[in-house]
Formats: structure tokens, C-alpha cells, sequence
């Protein structure tokens, strides 16, 4: 069996009229819209409120205007109750004394049903295991509060209904042989949801269940005088029905009175006696059962009281007539008629058990009102009382009410109250106050206190400003403070100020201030408004920017220092940088590329600290950069004009020629910076790109040429630097075709003999000239060697006695090693006749530089010239060949010779440029 709950009623709301009201106005409390669910009768509880205090004893719908006068406020709570169980309380009107009202939507299975704007909800919108939502929104005539939303309510099973359906027990009436059957009239059950049904059926005898199953029948034995009953439900197997129930007594005979009657003592009496029904006498039952008495009391023609007890404790006051009828029962039929009696209850003084006086502390401008307590009138009487006031053990004359005004007392003084309970008939015993009150000291006040700045920072240093200080007494305002960290209060913290250190950034401070006048403190006051900590703005001291010389090549990077955060976030930056005076467009890293500036551009950064919450001020490059001129470089550098790689002849000219030039600044000129060492000792610096003996070197030196490129501004920062040997280049054997000449060489008479002067045919590029010596070396064919030499000639001694071929090698020689040499060949020819042959004629070919050998073989020819046109004729080949040998030599010197003079002439007017 499933027991249905009872839902609580509701109402959406209450209105007072009339409205206006006025003095004389009857006011009616008027609730609307009662919804229950369970279909019970409408039923309210009343509570009337005059001014914000409860009126006492007014409960009904209605106020008399006796309660109230001109501008007097009156609200009116209802309580909605069905019964059962009571509803939600309703009040008449808002905060600002507004009537309520509401707005209601309803929605089903998660949608809102159209239309459905009122506070209750037909049926016909669910069914079964539907969820229902309800929103509501409090609406005064003027705004609306906030929604609220009900909790879900799913769709409940629904219990089968009756339908009409009666249920009797047949037949009626019965004997104890009778069996009897639980008949359905009237109707046919029936279940809303559709679901099947089972009927039901409980059988009781004497209020004992005997038979619980679905039989309409009872064969169960029972005795006479047995009430037989019958309840019956019909189940969906998940709810039941209300139950329809019947019953029935098993054929009964009544008792008799006999000699039984009745009397209430005491009598006389009053309201706190206990009433007492005393029998006396027998009474008789036929059937031999219990005899049972019942009592009903009377109160002035009221019944307040009927069941089996003889006495009644309560609910008669003074005057009241109370009376008692006894009927007598055998527990199913009662005897004919009953017995009476009554009694008049009588007044009694009323009295009281303690008296107080409020406030308990009281102070010099407290009002000071009596509060008897414990009052007590058997009769009911409205309490009543007279009142006597002391004043250090001496009657206050005139003052006979509840309350002493604050200008018959000052501090110190001691007050006691005397009250006699008074009910309109008799007056009881006095009662005084059993502790005297002393006036004390009036505790101070404040109206509010503020927390300075009002907006503050991690850093900031917080102030409490307590305002409005009031001591009735006079003395001098003093504080006490606490403070309260997120709703936690800071130990220790008991000052007018709170450090920064205490909070951070979000926290929420709020102060307590509490008066305190060197004798008692007055009620702690609150800063109304909770002061939040905000975020503290970054800051930075500087930025720079690197590297702090820049070139159009170079990359900038802004570098931000003195990053300070009170909050400790982690430092962020935003960036602006500037050419030249006007922003980059899109330039908000910390980089610069260099594609955007050139020499001689003036770049600026400005950077502003950011912590994620709020930015700081900016700050910008405090010198601006100014791009440097960017150094020019090269990659290769050549020689020419030496012997070798690293080394050279005292008479060449060294030519520098440079290449792979390159400078960022493109509208730079390409030139390049020579310095000439030699032994490490500056000689020549400029432009000039030469460098011969002419400029001061010879054998043996160590000559240097360290190359700068220069853009027209400033020299490249890295240098090339070479370094070249001057070496000894040999002597020149020169005017070989005169030397080769036969008139240059002088015979002896007897013709055996030729003498040659050497010294006009040799030449030293270097200064050792004047050591110049030769060397001469004959060899015949069987390399016999024959030699002679001197300083400044060779004699040649015809020791050519035989035929065939001789060699003679001709060397010059200086005294630094060098040499050259030139050999010639010959051979003895016999003519037909001949014995032994001529002399010799000798023919030197002089060598080129280097020591390099030229050998001419030639043809001996006899002094008698037999053959002298021959001669002539090789003599002459031999004179072309050696002329064209000296001219490239000599063309040769005069170049070099020229282009030492253009170069000191270049390198002197560079040299004056650059001073200028």
C-alpha cells in the first residue's frame, strides 16, 4: 500500500484594503491566488506588523483602526495552511513598501510553455514523467528582482481515482454467521495514466487488520459486538487510491444507569483548581460487558472537552460556568440519557515572579523601562501593573509608569524599580528588582570610517578615518582598529595603519573601528565599502639600445632595464621605434631590422613596461643612435713587380693592385690607404700604390705594404699586410756588340796575342758596381784549363798550338754573389799549308741577367783575312742580335726609372690633399 503525501498550499501574493487607508479604516488582509493541490479548502494564518513590531493577539483577516493612527506603517504576513501543512508566508509589501508581484514561465522538459504565465499550471500541459520548471521574477510595479528558478519537479505516477466509487458492507445488518462482502456502488475506479488496477481489500474486527488480500469477502470468524471494517484501495502497483472504507457492529444490547450519578469538586472553585467528575452509585450491561463512562465538559454552554477523563485541568476563567454530562457505554451503545453537574469558578489575584529593567547597562541618556515578568492570572485577565521608581533608595515622586526618563539620573547612580501586579479586580504582591541598576558609563559612537587612498596599491600604505565621534560623557575620542584580509583578520594588525607588505594585488581590505573612550568601547564600525588592492602599473628606469655603435649592416636590439613590478608579475615590454623622428609602421618588436635605416639616420626606441593588467609610462632612448658610417672591407690583395712571392730585385717597382671592395653604405667612393715599411720603419703613406728603390730600399731590406680600405670616411678596421725580401739582381755584361768588335781588341805585333779591357762593358744595378771583377776560363777539347784574370783586363795568350775545338767562359762577378757569364766556343780550322796555326780571333757575347749563358760558336779565321767578308758578315749578325738585346734592357730601365718619378709625384700631391 503507497501512502500519497500532502503537498503544501501556496499563494502568489497579499494586498491590503482599503488603499488608501485612513484613521478609522478597517483593514482587510486579502491573499490571492491559493493553489493546493490536493484540492483542500483555503485556510490562512494572519500576523499583523504595526511599524515593523508584531501587534500582538491579531490573527484574524481583519485590523481594527484602533491599532494604529496617521502615518503609522502596517504590513500583514499570510501564511497559506491547508490542514495539514502550512505553505510559504507571503508579506504585503517589498523592502521599499511595495506590494508584491510576480512574473511567472513555466517550462516542460526544457521548454518553455507558451502562455503559461500565471502561478499555477493545468494538468492538461504533462503527463507522467514530465519535468517541469517553474522561473519566477519579484516585480514591485516598478523593477523587477532577479529570477529565480524552482527546483525540477518530475511528473509523478498518479494514483487511480474512484470515480464516484462508494463501498458497504453487506449485509447490514449482520450476525456472526453472516459472511460478509465489501460491494463497490455508485461508480467504476478508473487510473489516469492508463496503467492496469487491482483492487484491494483490508478487513478489520475491533481495529485489528485480520485479511489483507484482493477477496471482497470475510469468512473470518468474529464475536458479537465485534465493529467489523473494511478499507479499500485500488493500486496502479506503483500508487493507491484514497481509501474508501465502510464499517459495521455485530448486533449489540445497551447498558443501564442503576444507582450512578455525578458532582464536580471542589465547588466552589477557581481557574487553577483541577475540576474533578466524582461518581458515585452502579450502573448495569445486559450482555456482561465493561461499563464505560464518558465525560462531557461544559464551559458557558460550550462543549471544550469529551472523551474518557473525569477531570478538566484548563479553559475556564473567573465567572465561568462549568458543568459535566457522564454517558454510559458498554464501548458500542450507551445508556438512555445522562447524569449533570456544575460549578461557577471564582477570581483570583494575579501575580508576578520577577521584575528587570531594560537596558541591562544602562547609560546617562538611556531611557530606562521596567520589564515585570512571570505574570500570572488564573482568570486570564490582561496583565496590569503599578509602578514605583527609587533613585538612590529614595521614591521618585510622579513617576508611576513603566519607563524613567535619562534626565532623572546621571552616571553612577543606582535605580530600582518596584511593580505590583494589578488584574483590574484585586492587586497581588509587589515585586522590586533583586539587582539595582547602576548608570554606567555611556560607551562612545562613531557613524562610519573609510579606508585613505581609496584607491590603492600593492605598495600602498593604508589609513583608517573613523568619522562622526559621539560620547555622551564627554570624553575624548580614542580608537581601536582591526583589519580584515580577504574576510580574515590580520593578527597583530591593531593600528590606525596597515603596512603594504600585508596584501597584494585583489586582496580586499576592510577595517574595523571601534570607539573607545578610556572606559568602555562603543559598537564596532565597518568600512562599508571593501577597499580592493588594484594592480600596480610596471615601470622601467632606461632603455638603451645595442650595439651602441651601429652601421647600416647591424641589426638593432632595444635592451630595457630597471624593470620594477610591486605586484612581482613578469616583465613584459611593448615597443615603438622611430626614424629619423617619425614611427616605423609595424616595428613593435624588441628588433630593428636593418633594411630600415641608413648612415647617418637617427633611430629612437620607446618602450613601455606591461604586466599583463595595465601598462606603465614609456620610456624612450635617452641619446638617440645615430647609424655610423659602416667600415669598408676587401678580400684580396696582389703584387707585381717582384722576383718572387716574396722576394725582389733592388731595380723593380712594386705594384699593388687590389680587389673584392665592398661597403653596406653604396653611395660610399672606393679607395684604399698604403703604408710602405722598410725594416719596419714607415717611408711612404697615401694613396700610392708603387713602391721602387727609388723610395729608398735596397739588398738586404725587408720592405712591407700594409693596405687600409677607405671609403671616404674612415678606413676599413682590418688591414692586409705583405711583406717582400730585397734580393741582389747580378751584374750586366752591356755594349756586348762593341765589346764583340774586332777593333776593341788590341794584338800583339806578332799577332799571337789579343788583349781585351773588359771594364767598359759591365754594370751593377745595386752599389757594389765598384767591386765588380771578372773571371775567365779556357778549356781545350781535352778540358785542359788555361785561366788568367784580373780587376780591369784579360790578356789572352795564344797558347792554341793544335787543332780543335776551345771554350772560353768569361764571368762578371760582384761581391754579393751575383754573377753572369758568356761562353765561347771556337775551333782551330788548318789550312792547306798551316803548321801550326794563327792566332785566335775571340768574339764575347754578353749574357742577360740572371747569370744567364749565351755560347756563340764561331770559325776561326786567319790574320791574313782570307776570309775576311765572311767575317764581316757574321760579325754583323752577331752585332744585330747583341744591339736588340740591349735595347729591351735599356727600355726596360727607362720605364722603371719613369714610373718611380709619376709615382713620387702622385704620392707628394696626395699627401698635400690629405694635410689639407
Amino acid at each position: 500500500m503507497f501512502l500519497i503525501a500532502n503537498t503544501p498550499p501556496t499563494i502568489s501574493g497579499v494586498s491590503i484594503t482599503p488603499d488608501p487607508a485612513y484613521t478609522g479604516s478597517l483593514l482587510t488582509a486579502n491573499p490571492a491566488d491559493w493553489v493546493d493541490d490536493d484540492g483542500h479548502s483555503p485556510g490562512y494564518i494572519y500576523r499583523w506588523f504595526l511599524n515593523g513590531t508584531e501587534i500582538g493577539g491579531e490573527t484574524d483577516s481583519t485590523l481594527s483602526s484602533t491599532f494604529y493612527v496617521k502615518d503609522d506603517i502596517i504590513i500583514v504576513e499570510v501564511t497559506p495552511y491547508d490542514g495539514f501543512e502550512y505553505g510559504i508566508a507571503v508579506n504585503s509589501v517589498d523592502d521599499d513598501g511595495h506590494s508584491p508581484g510576480y512574473i511567472y514561465r513555466w517550462f516542460l522538459n526544457g521548454t518553455e510553455i507558451s502562455g503559461q504565465t500565471g502561478p499555477t499550471l493545468a494538468s492538461t500541459f504533462f503527463v507522467k514523467d514530465d519535468i517541469i520548471i517553474v522561473e519566477v521574477t519579484p516585480y514591485d510595479g516598478f523593477e523587477y528582482g532577479i529570477a529565480v528558478n524552482s527546483t525540477e519537479l518530475t511528473i509523478s505516477n498518479t494514483a487511480p481515482e474512484w470515480g464516484g466509487t462508494t463501498v458497504i458492507i453487506l449485509p447490514d445488518p449482520a450476525e456472526i454467521t453472516d459472511i460478509l462482502t465489501a460491494t463497490l456502488v455508485g461508480g467504476t475506479p478508473s487510473d489516469p495514466d492508463g496503467d492496469p488496477t487491482t483492487l484491494y481489500y483490508s478487513w478489520e474486527i475491533n481495529g485489528t487488520i485480520v485479511q489483507w488480500t484482493t477477496s471482497d469477502t470475510l469468512g473470518v470468524p468474529f464475536a458479537r459486538w465485534d465493529m467489523i471494517r473494511v478499507n479499500v484501495t485500488v493500486s496502479d502497483y506503483e500508487l493507491n487510491s484514497t481509501i474508501l472504507s465502510d464499517n459495521q457492529t455485530i448486533g449489540n444490547s445497551g447498558p443501564v444507569w442503576g444507582t450512578l450519578d455525578v458532582e464536580i469538586t471542589p465547588n466552589p472553585a477557581n481557574v487553577t483548581d483541577i475540576l474533578n467528575a466524582t461518581m458515585s452509585g452502579t450502573g448495569v450491561d445486559p450482555d456482561g460487558d465493561d461499563l464505560i463512562l464518558y465525560f462531557q465538559w461544559w464551559i458557558n454552554e460550550t462543549v471544550v472537552q469529551w472523551g474518557l477523563s473525569d477531570q478538566l485541568t484548563t479553559g475556564y476563567f473567573m465567572w465561568d460556568r462549568v458543568s459535566v454530562r457522564v454517558y454510559l457505554g458498554d464501548g458500542v451503545n450507551n445508556a438512555t440519557g445522562f447524569k449533570w453537574d456544575n460549578v461557577t469558578i471564582i477570581n483570583t489575584p494575579p501575580s508576578i515572579t520577577t521584575v528587570s529593567i531594560t537596558p541591562g547597562t544602562a547609560y546617562t541618556e538611556s531611557d530606562l523601562t521596567a520589564i515585570p515578568t512571570g505574570w500570572t492570572d488564573d482568570d486570564g485577565h490582561l496583565a496590569g501593573y503599578i509602578y514605583r521608581w527609587f533613585l538612590n533608595g529614595t521614591i521618585i515622586s510622579g513617576q508611576i509608569g513603566n519607563t524613567l526618563d535619562s534626565t532623572f539620573f546621571v552616571i553612577n547612580d543606582i535605580i530600582i524599580v518596584e511593580v505590583t501586579p494589578f488584574d483590574g479586580y484585586d492587586s497581588g504582591d509587589p515585586v522590586n528588582t533583586t539587582i539595582p541598576l547602576i548608570i554606567s558609563n555611556t560607551p562612545p559612537s562613531i557613524t562610519g570610517v573609510s579606508i585613505n587612498p581609496g584607491t590603492a596599491y600593492t605598495e600602498s600604505a593604508l589609513t583608517a578615518i573613523p568619522t562622526g565621534w559621539t560620547d555622551a560623557d564627554g570624553h575624548l575620542a580614542g580608537y581601536t582598529y582591526r583589519w580584515f584580509l580577504n574576510g580574515t583578520e590580520i593578527s597583530g594588525q591593531f593600528g590606525v595603519t596597515l603596512d603594504s607588505n600585508f596584501f597584494v594585488m585583489n586582496d580586499i581590505i576592510i577595517v574595523e573601528v571601534t570607539p573607545f573612550d578610556g572606559y568602555d568601547s562603543g559598537d564596532p564600525v565597518n568600512s562599508t565599502i571593501p577597499l580592493t588592492i588594484l594592480n600596480t602599473r610596471p615601470s622601467v628606469t632606461s632603455v638603451s639600445i645595442t650595439p651602441g655603435i651601429a652601421y647600416t649592416e647591424s641589426d638593432l636590439t632595444a635592451i630595457p632595464t630597471g624593470w620594477t613590478d610591486a605586484d612581482g608579475h613578469l616583465a613584459g615590454y611593448s615597443y615603438r621605434w622611430f626614424l629619423n623622428g617619425t614611427e616605423i609602421s609595424g616595428q613593435i618588436g624588441n628588433t630593428l631590422d636593418s633594411t630600415f635605416f641608413v648612415m647617418n639616420d637617427i633611430i629612437i626606441v620607446e618602450v613601455t613596461p606591461f604586466d599583463g593588467y595595465d601598462s606603465g609610462d614609456p620610456v624612450n632612448t635617452t641619446i638617440p643612435l645615430i647609424i655610423s658610417n659602416s667600415l669598408p672591407t676587401f678580400t684580396t690583395m696582389t703584387i707585381t713587380g717582384n722576383h718572387t712571392i716574396d722576394q725582389c730585385y733592388q731595380n723593380n717597382t712594386l705594384v699593388v693592385t687590389i680587389d673584392g671592395w665592398n661597403d653596406y653604405d653604396v653611395s660610399d667612393s672606393e679607395n684604399y690607404y698604403y703604408l710602405w715599411r722598410i725594416n719596419g720603419i714607415e717611408v711612404l703613406s697615401g694613396v700610392g700604390n708603387e713602391f721602387s728603390s727609388l723610395d729608398g730600399f735596397s739588398v738586404g731590406d725587408e720592405v712591407s705594404i700594409e693596405v687600409w680600405a677607405f671609403d671616404g670616411y674612415e678606413n676599413s678596421t682590418e688591414s692586409m699586410l705583405r711583406t717582400i725580401q730585397i734580393i741582389n739582381s747580378g751584374p750586366f755584361i752591356i755594349n756586348v756588340s762593341e765589346l764583340q768588335s774586332l777593333d776593341t781588341w788590341t794584338q800583339n805585333e806578332d799577332f799571337d796575342q789579343f788583349i781585351v779591357d773588359l771594364s767598359p762593358y759591365q754594370l751593377d744595378f745595386e752599389t757594389d758596381e765598384g767591386d765588380l771583377y771578372w773571371t775567365v776560363e779556357v778549356y781545350n777539347e781535352d778540358l785542359v784549363t788555361i785561366s788568367n784574370e784580373s780587376n780591369s783586363a784579360f790578356l789572352f795568350m795564344s797558347v792554341l798550338n793544335q787543332y780543335g775545338n776551345t771554350s772560353i767562359i768569361f764571368t762578371l762577378h760582384d761581391d754579393n754573389g751575383g754573377s753572369v757569364k758568356i761562353t765561347v766556343n771556337f775551333a782551330v780550322i788548318k789550312e792547306e799549308g798551316e803548321n801550326p796555326p794563327d792566332p785566335t780571333i775571340i768574339y764575347i757575347i754578353a749574357g742577360a741577367s740572371g747569370a744567364v749563358m749565351i755560347s756563340v760558336s764561331t770559325v776561326i779565321i786567319r790574320k791574313k783575312r782570307k776570309n775576311e767578308k765572311r767575317i764581316k758578315g757574321i760579325q754583323k749578325n752577331i752585332e744585330e742580335n747583341i744591339e736588340e738585346t740591349m735595347k729591351e734592357q735599356i727600355k726596360d730601365q727607362v720605364k722603371d726609372q719613369a714610373k718611380k718619378l709619376a709615382k713620387e709625384q702622385v704620392e707628394d700631391e696626395t699627401k698635400k690633399q690629405v694635410k689639407k
